[in-house]
C-alpha cells in the first residue's frame, strides 16, 4: 500500500488512511476500526497478519521489527517499546536498499544499503537474490561486513528480488529482512533466428520466414534479412520478409537474418541457399476487360498467356458484403457468377504455374438490378439448460414476390465473420447446437 494508505490485516487490500476509525468498516476483517476505543484489546502479539520482518501495530498498522524496542514509540498503546528489558527482543534490519544503474549490466547488479549502527556494535550481512516469478531466494555470498554487493552471473533482462538479511557479529541469529527490491538486468546479446526458410514466389519474388530468437534477451525491434552477393537487406517488424528482385534463372542466391533489441544485435542465423527456378517466370496479365455484366455475374477476358498451367480469379466485395472464393479456369475468359446486384467489385486476375503465381492485375466492374434488400428483426435466443444452443431468427423483406434465400454467418470475431455461410436457408430461424460454452458469438 502506499503512505497515504492502510493495508487491512488479512487480506492485504489498501483503504485511505482517513477511512481509519471512522465508524464504517472497510476492511473485510474490520481491522480499519479495531483498536479505535479503549474497550477494545491493544496490540496483539506477532501474527501472520503482517509478512515476515513486521509485527502488528495498533491492531491498524504493520511496522518492521527493527521498529520493536528501539527507544522510539510508534504504537499509540506503546505496546513496541513495553516490556523491552524482559523480552531481549531488538531486531536489526536494513532500512535503505538501492542499485547503482551505473554498475548494471546484462549480468550483473550492483546493490548497496543501509542501517542505523548504534555504538560498539558490529553487522554482518547476507545478500540474497530471487527471480520475481516465485524463485527460490538463494545467499549470493557467505557473512560480509561490507555494505554493498555485486550480483554476477545473472540472466539478461530478467526481473530479480534482492534483499539483504541481517546478524551480529558472532552470533547465530539471522533478522529477517524488513523489504526486498525488485530491480531488472538490462538487454544482452538475443540469440540467433532459426528455422530459416526462403520460398520461391514467382520469377521476381522470394519470401523468408523464420522463428524469432529463443532468447530475445530484450525486447525486440525488429530483424534485418540479407541476401547475398547482391548485399541487398531488408529492415522488418515480423519474422518474415519477402525481396523482389530480378532474380537470374539457374543462379544461387544466399540468405541469412539477424535478431535485434534495442541495445543489441544478434550473430547471423543459419544461412540458406536458393537456386533460382527460371520456369517461375510468369508474364503480367494484360489486356484484361470486362465483357459484359449481369445482376449476378460479370463476364472478364484478357490476352492469352504461352506456357501458364492456368489462372485465378479473386472477386472482391466492399463490407458488409462477405469474402468470395477465389476460382481457377485454364481459359482466357470467365464468367464470374454468384455475385449481387447493383454491386461494384474488383476482380483480382493472375497467372499460375506450378507452384508460382504471377502478378495480380485488376479490373472493377458493377452488376446490374436493385441491390438485395437488408434484414431486419434479428432475434437472438440462448436455450436454457443448454448454454450451448442458441435460436436465430429475423424477419422476412417485405417484397413478397421472391422467393427469399438466406445465408447464415456467425464466427467468433469480426473477420472470421466475413468468411463463407454456415448455412444456407429458406426459413426465416434456424438452431445452432454444439457451440462453444461461455463465448461471445457475432451472427449475421
Amino acid at each position: 500500500c502506499r503512505e497515504d494508505q492502510f493495508m487491512c490485516r488479512m487480506d492485504g487490500s489498501c483503504i485511505p488512511l482517513a477511512n481509519i476509525c471512522n465508524g464504517y468498516e472497510d476492511c473485510p476483517d474490520r481491522s480499519d476500526e479495531v483498536g479505535c476505543n479503549s474497550s477494545q484489546h491493544p496490540s496483539p502479539a506477532a501474527t501472520p497478519s503482517c509478512y515476515v520482518g513486521f509485527f502488528p501495530c495498533d491492531a491498524t498498522r504493520c511496522l518492521p521489527l527493527s521498529s520493536y524496542c528501539d527507544g522510539q514509540p510508534d504504537c499509540y498503546d506503546g505496546f513496541d517499546e513495553s516490556n523491552c528489558e524482559k523480552n531481549n527482543t531488538r531486531v536489526y534490519q536494513v532500512m535503505v536498499l538501492g542499485v547503482d544503474e551505473r554498475s548494471t549490466n546484462a549480468t550483473s547488479l550492483f546493490l548497496f544499503w543501509w542501517m542505523p549502527i548504534p555504538s560498539n556494535v558490529t553487522f554482518e550481512f547476507l545478500p540474497s537474490i530471487a527471480k520475481t516469478d516465485n524463485a527460490v531466494w538463494k545467499n549470493a555470498t557467505s557473512w560480509i561486513e561490507d555494505t554493498e554487493y555485486q550480483f554476477s552471473n545473472l540472466e539478461p533482462y530478467t526481473s530479480y528480488n534482492l534483499t539483504v538479511y541481517v546478524r551480529l557479529k558472532g552470533h547465530s541469529v539471522v533478522f529477517p529482512p524488513y523489504r526486498s527490491w525488485v530491480v531488472k538486468t538490462a538487454e544482452g546479446i538475443p540469440s540467433e533466428p532459426y528455422n530459416l526458410v526462403a520460398t520461391q514466389k514467382n520469377g521476381s519474388r522470394v519470401e523468408l520466414t523464420w522463428s524469432p530468437p529463443l532468447h530475445p534477451n530484450g525486447a525486440m525491434s525488429g530483424y534485418e534479412a540479407f541476401m547475398l552477393p547482391h548485399d541487398v537487406n531488408l529492415t522488418v517488424l515480423q519474422p518474415s520478409a519477402l525481396f523482389e528482385w530480378p532474380f537470374e534463372a539457374g543462379k544461387n542466391y544466399t540468405f541469412y537474418v539477424i535478431a535485434k533489441n534495442r541495445e543489441h544485435q544478434s550473430n547471423k542465423s543459419a544461412s540458406v541457399t536458393l537456386t533460382f527456378d527460371g520456369s517461375s517466370n510468369i508474364d503480367d496479365i494484360k489486356g484484361l476487360t470486362v465483357i459484359g455484366t449481369t445482376n449476378n455475374s460479370v463476364h472478364l477476358a484478357w490476352d492469352k498467356l504461352a506456357d501458364v498451367d492456368g489462372y485465378h480469379i479473386t472477386p472482391r466485395a466492399p463490407l458488409p458484403y462477405p469474402v468470395l472464393q477465389t476460382v481457377a479456369t485454364m481459359k482466357n475468359d470467365f464468367v464470374v457468377e454468384n455475385l449481387a446486384p447493383n454491386v461494384t467489385y474488383v476482380f483480382e486476375v493472375n497467372a499460375i504455374k506450378k507452384t508460382y503465381v504471377g502478378k495480380v492485375v485488376t479490373v472493377t466492374a458493377k452488376t446490374t438490378g436493385v441491390s438485395l434488400p437488408e434484414i431486419t428483426g434479428l432475434v437472438m435466443e440462448s436455450k436454457k439448460p443448454y448454454g450451448t444452443t442458441v435460436k436465430f431468427s429475423w424477419e422476412p423483406p417485405k417484397n413478397k414476390k421472391f422467393k427469399w434465400q438466406y445465408a447464415v454467418h456467425y464466427a467468433l470475431n469480426m473477420h472470421d465473420l466475413f468468411k463463407e455461410p454456415k448455412l444456407n436457408t429458406s426459413n426465416l430461424t434456424v438452431w445452432f447446437k454444439d457451440l462453444e460454452a461461455c463465448e461471445n458469438y457475432v451472427f449475421a
